[in-house]
């Protein structure tokens, strides 16, 4: 009982600070594309895509978090890039993600 209790407080605390966190993300990714009209320079157009990139990767992690502090339960990298061989594994998040549950 204790311990499912300390498993949901972690699920509300994860929650709070991902919602919180893509909020900043959604302005800073706002910003970016503001920016990106505005930049005359294709030094600073790289610049801005290496920053959106990375941006959008943290919304990924973000989302992943928002699951699981939902309930979601992890699974793991497609198996097709298991049984296939390199050159899929590219295709595929070496990390683990979170679905929803029934």
């Amino acid at each position: 009982m204790q311990r499912t209790q300390k498993l949901e407080s972690v699920g509300l605390l994860a929650g709070g600070i991902a919602h919180d966190f893509n909020n900043l993300l959604t302005g800073i990714i706002g910003n970016i594309h503001l920016a990106k009209l505005t930049s005359p320079s294709e030094k600073m157009t790289l610049l801005l895509d290496a920053i959106e990139n990375a941006s959008q990767r943290a919304q990924e992690l973000t989302r992943q978090l928002l699951t699981f502090s939902k309930g979601g339960g992890p699974y793991q990298r497609n198996s097709l890039c298991y049984r296939n061989n390199r050159r899929c594994n590219h295709l595929c998040s070496p990390r683990v993600q979170y679905t929803l549950g029934d």
